[in-house]
C-alpha cells in the first residue's frame, strides 16, 4: 500500500485532525465530543500549523483519503533540554496493521532531527496495548509510569 506523509494544511486535514483528536482524547477522560469541541480543536490545530515547534502531518492513500495523522511539537524536557514530544498519533481502525502510524512516526522523527532535536517522548494510555507494541518496536523504551487517582464526591 503506497502511503503519502504530507504537512496538514487544507480544510479537510484540520477537520479530520480535530475529529479524531477530540475522539482520542475523550478515550483517555471523562469528555464528551462535542460540535463544539470539535470547531475548538479546529482553531486549535489552525494556529498549531503556523507555530515553527509543531509538525502535523496526515497520512494518505495514493488516492488522497485521509487515514490518519501525527502531531510533534518540541517542548522543554523535564531536565530543561529541549525535546520532541509526540502528541496524538491517530490511523482510522480499518488502516491498523499496515505500516502507517510506522511511517508517520519515521516521518516525525526525521523532521525532529532536522531541528536538532535528540530526544523524543510520548504518552501511551496504559490499555493501548497495540501503540505500546509499535511504540517500543520503534525503539521507545518506557521511563516512566503516570499514575491518576480519580475522586468522587471530593473525596
Amino acid at each position: 500500500m503506497d502511503i503519502i506523509i504530507q504537512e496538514a494544511k487544507s480544510e479537510a486535514d484540520i477537520d479530520f485532525i480535530a475529529k479524531h483528536f477530540e475522539e482520542t482524547i475523550a478515550l483517555w477522560e471523562n469528555y464528551e465530543v462535542t460540535e463544539k469541541s470539535i470547531d475548538n480543536k479546529k482553531k486549535s490545530v489552525k494556529e498549531w500549523i503556523k507555530q515553527t515547534n509543531t509538525h502535523i502531518t496526515v497520512a494518505l492513500t495514493s488516492n488522497g483519503k485521509i487515514i490518519g495523522f501525527n502531531s510533534l511539537w518540541i517542548t522543554e524536557g523535564n531536565s530543561g533540554e529541549k525535546c520532541g514530544k509526540i502528541c496524538i498519533l491517530y490511523i482510522i481502525p480499518e488502516y491498523w496493521g499496515k505500516g502507517v502510524a510506522h511511517k508517520l512516526k519515521v516521518e516525525g522523527e526525521a523532521w525532529l532531527k532536522s531541528q536538532g532535536i535528540k530526544r523524543v517522548i510520548t504518552e501511551i494510555d496504559a490499555k493501548n496495548e497495540r501503540m505500546l507494541k509499535i511504540s517500543k518496536d520503534a525503539g521507545f523504551k518506557i521511563k516512566s509510569f503516570l499514575m491518576e487517582k480519580k475522586f468522587t464526591n471530593g473525596g
